[in-house]
């Protein structure tokens, strides 16, 4: 009789013992999870390392020097397209055109002069703060970006952007920064078609975090710092 209650309190006991332990791995699995999430601000460098952007900066304000901007674009954004090998990753998209800043040079130098302005280009590729936007379905969170930088003249003019890699720039309009009406590329036939394309190529590059994140409805905050 002693030994049968013994044994049942031995039950018991391993019993106790096992929930315990099934209880506390739930927890550290649970805590694990949470620990591991990225943040908004590892979310943004995640992005950012993974994308290129293009970045054209009118003179200034003055409506000629805005048009001189968007006919600078567009004359870009051809050579880019007719140019640029299509297939390639990040590394050898951003190589090609570091190779190719002194023809994307010309492209703009020979845009202005058809207008006949005589303005200064600089063209590189940096890395530049931007801050968040939502356009059309994505969202690209404030932050440090690599950029294809076109500055045209004293670059203190509204500006306009898109994504350059994946090619967002020849595809999907809803990547672009209008500052005005004016500024939007008016989307045709070949544009609708590609836009599965286009989600596509930037699903494929970023992580689900990423991703969902560029596709949600308001963006987040993040704070940088800047200086001492």
């Amino acid at each position: 009789m002693f030994f049968l209650f013994l044994s049942k309190c031995v039950k018991k006991v391993k019993t106790h013992i096992g929930l315990t332990a099934f209880i506390t791995a739930l927890a550290v699995s649970s805590l694990q999870a949470v620990l591991q999430k990225p943040t908004p601000l590892e979310l943004q460098q995640g992005i950012a390392d993974k994308v290129l952007r293009f970045h054209v900066l009118a003179n200034s304000d003055l409506p000629e020097d805005q048009q001189l901007k968007l006919n600078v674009r567009d004359e870009v954004l051809q050579y880019l397209n007719k140019s640029m090998p299509q297939q390639g990753d990040l590394d050898s998209t951003t190589a090609w055109i570091a190779a190719h800043t002194e023809d994307i040079t010309d492209v703009a130098c020979e845009t202005l002069l058809q207008s006949g302005v005589e303005q200064s280009v600089r063209v590189g590729i940096e890395e530049t703060y931007f801050p968040d936007r939502q356009y059309g379905k994505y969202v690209f969170p404030a932050g440090f970006y690599r950029a294809l930088r076109v500055q045209i003249g004293k670059a203190r003019g509204h500006n306009w952007w898109c994504v350059i890699y994946p090619e967002m720039c020849f595809t999907d309009v809803t990547c672009e920064e209008v500052e005005t009406e004016t500024d939007k590329i008016e989307p045709d036939a070949e544009h609708n078609a590609e836009k599965e394309k286009t989600t596509d190529r930037l699903h494929n590059i970023l992580t689900e975090e990423e991703y969902d994140w560029v596709t949600q409805e308001e963006p987040l905050e993040i704070k940088f710092k800047f200086g001492n």
